[in-house]
């Protein structure tokens, strides 16, 4: 599921459609921004910033409804609580959700 059902009603139940439709293209493009500032850390080798990030992306991503994508964010979340840089394989699987999001987005309108 690319968007939880669910928590896309209780958005648009706030604000509507069109508010519903901004909140996903700002995630969208703020989920972009912060995987590409998470690359940057993992090759400065800054676990930290790329552990504060992940924790940004995960906040995000479950108010939204971004289902997939929250759990593979949260897989890498514990990952890095527990000490261990977030992997290519990692940022890959999210890379991969955020093209289904991108496409399932433009068949919303």
């Amino acid at each position: 599921m690319v968007i939880d059902s669910q928590k896309k009603e209780e958005i648009v139940n706030i604000g509507g459609e069109g508010f519903f439709l901004e909140m996903l293209d700002k995630f969208i493009a703020q989920a972009i921004e912060i995987l590409g500032q998470i690359r940057s850390a993992k090759a400065a080798g800054n676990a930290d910033q790329a552990k504060s990030l992940l924790h940004k992306l995960k906040g995000s991503s479950l108010t939204i409804g971004a289902d997939d994508f929250a759990r593979h964010v949260l897989r890498a979340y514990e990952k890095a609580q527990a000490g261990v840089m977030v992997e290519d394989e990692d940022l890959g699987l999210m890379d991969a959700c955020l093209v289904e999001l991108q496409a399932h987005r433009k068949t919303l309108q």
